[in-house]
């Protein structure tokens, strides 16, 4: 975000009562190499985890029913793992609210007014609020 003054135009954008913007899709770019990292990450200790023969497997006969059992139990898992596929899910939806900031900033015309609107830009784009019950939705107009 630059340090524009409030109310001031910035590439020919009409004038809005929070910092102007100039849309920039490196945003995304980061976000994405970010999970992409997170990612590896996941993998890594996933890799690791399987290596480390993460379960034990119990047999057992019932003889009179004429059955015979098998009981896997997992053992635990690190924390690393939730924590990567969690980091990597948060910047891919990252990513996502940031493609849906700058799609509505490279046009004059879209760029909201005020910040109360601008803070609610995010993904999914919907035409209107109705199109995804209890999703959050931002004030987007699709072309």
């Amino acid at each position: 975000m630059t340090n524009a003054p409030k109310n001031t135009v910035l590439n020919d954008t009409p004038a809005t009562s929070y910092p102007a913007w100039k849309p920039s899709i490196e945003y995304v770019h980061m976000k994405t190499r970010r999970a992409q990292f997170h990612l590896k990450a996941l993998e890594d200790n996933l890799s690791r985890w399987m290596k480390s023969k993460p379960y034990s497997i119990a047999e057992k006969d019932d003889l009179e029913a004429v059955w015979h059992y098998f009981t896997i139990t997992p053992h635990d898992i690190s924390e690393d793992i939730p924590l990567a596929a969690g980091d990597f899910v948060n910047c891919l939806r990252s990513a996502l609210d940031q493609l849906a900031w700058n799609l509505v900033n490279l046009f004059p015309e879209t760029i909201p007014k005020d910040e109360k609107i601008a803070r609610q830009i995010v993904f999914p784009i919907c035409e209107t609020d109705g199109v995804r019950a209890g999703a959050k939705i931002g004030h987007v107009t699709p072309r």
